[in-house]
C-alpha cells in the first residue's frame, strides 16, 4: 500500500485512470477493520492505485478533502473525486464501484 502525504500528493493525483485514497487514523477501530478489506482489493485489482493517508499527520489533505468523519474512502478517477465514502465498508461493496470505474 502507497502512502501519500501533503507533500506528494500533487504527482499522484495528476496519474491518469483510477485512484483509491483510504483516509485514516491511528485511535479509528473501523480503519483498523477496513485495512485488510482494502489491502485485498489491492491485490485483486492491481490496475488501480491505492493509497493511504493518515489524517493525523496531513492536515492540508484533510481539509483539502473536507475529511470530517473516518474512514474516507475517495474514488479519484482522471484527477476528480468521482465516489466519496465515510465510514467502514465490507469488500463486496467497494468492488461494486471498483468494477464501475474500470
Amino acid at each position: 500500500m502507497n502512502i501519500i502525504n501533503d507533500d506528494n500528493f500533487t504527482d499522484i493525483n495528476e496519474k491518469q485512470g483510477l485512484i483509491l485514497i483510504d483516509f485514516w487514523g491511528t485511535w479509528c477501530n473501523p480503519c483498523e477493520r477496513l485495512s485488510p478489506i482494502i489491502e485485498q482489493l489491492e491485490q485483486n485489482y492491481g490496475m488501480i492505485k491505492f493509497y493511504k493517508a493518515n489524517i493525523e499527520e496531513n492536515l492540508k489533505l484533510r481539509k483539502q478533502f473536507r475529511i470530517m468523519s473516518l474512514p474516507t474512502i475517495l474514488f479519484i478517477q482522471n484527477g476528480k473525486t468521482v465516489e466519496r465514502l465515510s465510514d467502514f465498508r465490507e469488500y463486496e461493496e467497494l468492488e461494486i464501484l471498483i468494477k464501475k470505474y474500470i
